[in-house]
């Protein structure tokens, strides 16, 4: 088993490992469509893949997982339309932000409640894969908001504490903790997730003519991306 800090340390590396990618090339238009076009791929597949089936089993209620996910929606469409508007690609950056940001507390959160177990060498490093999808998709659709890189990197740095604060939370209440906070934040992620793929990013990168193969090619390739980690949750350490 790994210990708790050190699974920490290690997954706050692999968010700055992946949202450091980005910034290693020169900024270009077409360099950018490419990798809008993988963070759209590991968005969908992130929402397919692992966020749905999570909550697919825990339909019940009024305010049913799936009713907060359409509330996750809702608030970027609402954020979008009325308070950012006119801010051209800003939606995209900050919603991929507030999304990520929503699925990385729930899944800190839920982590924190087993933190004093430790944890699998293979489950950390399907999450450590995951947290690089995740940091590479930011970070490329942050450069459509931010194009200094230092802002960049705050950003950065912002969603590289976001896990580590969950897992506080996590552990502090673990006596009192509900898999429902959990899952609203999954519900209200996967909303986000759906509104910034399909109503900003697909348009984006696809109103050009030009590219399109090479541009579905990396979609594919972000949501085989999204699905890796997939194959690490089973083994136990």
């Amino acid at each position: 088993m790994i210990s708790p800090r050190t699974a920490t340390l290690l997954l706050i590396l692999a968010v700055w490992v992946g949202g450091s990618i980005p910034l290693l090339f020169e900024r270009s238009h077409g360099r950018l469509m490419q990798f809008l076009s993988l963070a759209t791929g590991f968005f969908l597949g992130s929402v397919f893949l692992h966020l749905l089936p999570e909550l697919a089993g825990e339909i019940g209620g009024a305010l049913s997982p799936w009713a907060w996910m359409l509330g996750g929606l809702l608030l970027l469409v609402v954020l979008d339309l009325v308070l950012i508007g006119r801010q051209g690609h800003a939606m995209v950056g900050w919603g991929a932000l507030l999304g990520l940001s929503f699925h990385s507390l729930a899944a800190g959160m839920g982590l924190g409640v087993l933190l004093e177990e430790g944890f699998g060498a293979w489950i950390l490093l399907g999450l450590a894969l995951h947290k690089v999808g995740e940091a590479f998709s930011l970070a490329s659709a942050m450069r459509l908001v931010l194009e200094k890189k230092r802002s960049l990197l705050l950003a950065i740095l912002g969603f590289s504490l976001v896990l580590p604060l969950g897992m506080l939370l996590g552990l502090g209440l673990r006596e009192s903790f509900s898999q429902r906070g959990g899952q609203i934040l999954s519900a209200l992620s996967a909303g986000s997730f759906l509104y910034v793929a399909v109503g900003h990013l697909l348009p984006e990168v696809f109103h050009e003519r030009g590219g399109r193969l090479a541009k579905v090619s990396f979609l594919l390739l972000g949501v085989a991306l999204a699905a890796i980690p997939l194959f690490f949750e089973g083994p136990a350490s």
